[in-house]
């Protein structure tokens, strides 16, 4: 090829960079510049989500047109509970970038937390208009349409985000849900045993089968179910953004509100953070010290608890909750005199707490007073009925006294208080085992299955269920 006409090419393509790089720079600079949006005067921020909302403000004044930036100062209002800056927000962010799906959808759950629901509805429905492939926009759609009553509209959305997402059961769990509020049981049934295969741990999921296979009679098949998904909510399917929001929560009511769903879900070490974070905020709180210490304990990190136990009972040494704390770390040092001592000062300050008393039973039962033990925690379990450790630790108190009948009621219970509890159905069951009682030791099995079907625990002791004589 001549060299003229190499030239004439290398310059045509080198023509071509710069009117690309052209155009994309007046793309960007065409975008409006917005004055970042601020919280309302009247807000009261606590100090550390001050710091995290000035931290991001001043990534949005020095990248004005960039749409990150933009949205994430939105992430980190909605994180700590400041919806309608959150919404002003993802707006700003939805102007710098059109395309971005992202900070759409989050407009749409900023305005249904701002009770705009039917505003939210028609967002989420343009948008999924625009991105069909949605699967998060599509499942709260109908989740929206739902409590609505718009069933059918509901249906749809729930099948568009089975369709989507197929590996998840949230879809099939919205389309179950809508069966059942048109009375189809067993049609009901039927989706929502695919989508726990999906999901086994979909607590909502369960109580959803529980209740369909209620109204189609199957009620020993319901019970579990139920007891294992009572209370919960129907959950979102998370989006790009969902980790990044639980990073960003700063202010110490959605700390703790985030610590105590991962102690419910038996990681305290997910819990501690959380809750170091929000005591360092309220350091006055001693309610909340002392769940930081108990988390603390559960967690093993019993140097910690240490700290802390020891600063409750100088600072509030009048409140049962110091000494609770103090009870539960010495139960788990195994120092069962120190702990009866703290579990009766506990129950000295707070005589109809449950929990010292259950701090109190473990300790005797320990120290071989195992009647004195049992009296103990009968009265915890008259108090709270619904508390599944103390029909635990009952239970296993009664079979070393001998008191199999009374035992087996107590640990039985487990199933219905306590369905959730892996660790103890796999202790109660344990303890069933060794008193020769495989029947009940099977039932609280079956429902430990229920939320963990590959737990090591159950496994080992189905094999001990199936061992010969």
């Amino acid at each position: 090829m001549p060299r003229s006409r190499r030239n004439l090419l290398a310059y045509l393509a080198l023509l071509t960079l710069v009117v690309t790089a052209a155009a994309g720079l007046g793309r960007h600079l065409a975008r409006p510049v917005m004055t970042p949006v601020r919280p309302g005067a009247g807000e009261r921020l606590e100090r550390q989500t001050r710091a995290l909302i000035d931290e991001a403000i001043a990534d949005v004044e020095r990248h004005p047109r960039n749409a990150a930036a933009r949205g994430t100062l939105g992430l980190v209002y909605e994180a700590n509970d400041l919806w309608h800056a959150a919404l002003a927000t993802y707006r700003q962010a939805a102007v710098l970038d059109p395309s971005d799906v992202a900070w759409r959808y989050r407009m749409a759950v900023t305005l249904h937390g701002v009770a705009r629901t039917g505003e939210a509805i028609r967002h989420l429905t343009r948008l999924t208009e625009t991105h069909p492939t949605h699967a998060p926009a599509w499942h709260r759609l109908g989740a929206w349409r739902l409590e609505q009553g718009d069933l059918g509209g509901a249906k749809r959305a729930f099948e568009a985000a089975a369709t989507h997402a197929p590996e998840r059961g949230a879809g099939l769990s919205g389309v179950g849900q809508v069966q059942l509020r048109r009375g189809r049981y067993a049609e009901a049934a039927a989706t929502l045993e695919r989508a726990l295969a999906l999901e086994p741990d979909a607590q909502r999921t369960h109580y959803l089968l529980g209740r369909a296979y209620a109204g189609a009679g199957r009620d020993a098949e319901a019970a579990p179910h139920l007891a294992l998904g009572a209370g919960a909510a129907m959950q979102p399917l998370p989006d790009r953004n969902d980790e990044r929001l639980l990073e960003l929560i700063a202010n110490a009511p959605a700390q703790v509100r985030r610590a105590r769903w991962w102690l419910e879900r038996e990681q305290p070490t997910d819990a501690l953070p959380l809750l170091a974070a929000a005591v360092s905020e309220r350091a006055e709180d001693t309610t909340l010290r002392c769940e930081y210490a108990r988390a603390c304990v559960r967690a093993g990190a019993l140097d910690q608890a240490e700290t802390m136990i020891t600063a409750l009972l100088l600072s509030a040494p009048d409140e049962s909750c110091s000494h609770l704390a103090l009870a539960e770390c010495r139960i788990a040092q195994e120092r069962w005199d120190e702990a009866l001592t703290a579990a009766n000062q506990a129950i000295t300050h707070a005589p109809r707490h449950a929990g010292a008393r259950l701090a109190r039973g473990r300790a005797l039962h320990a120290l071989g007073q195992s009647p004195l033990a049992g009296t103990t925690l009968l009265t915890a379990r008259v108090i709270d009925p619904d508390d599944p450790e103390i029909a635990l630790a009952l239970g296993q108190t009664l079979l070393d006294i001998g008191q199999a009948d009374v035992a087996r009621t107590h640990l039985t219970a487990l199933a219905e208080v306590g369905p959730g509890r892996v660790d103890l159905l796999t202790r109660g069951a344990a303890a069933l085992l060794d008193a020769g009682d495989p029947a009940t030791a099977t039932r609280l099995l079956d429902v430990a299955t229920l939320t963990a079907p590959g737990d090591e625990r159950i496994t080992r002791l189905r094999a001990r269920l199936e061992a010969p004589e």
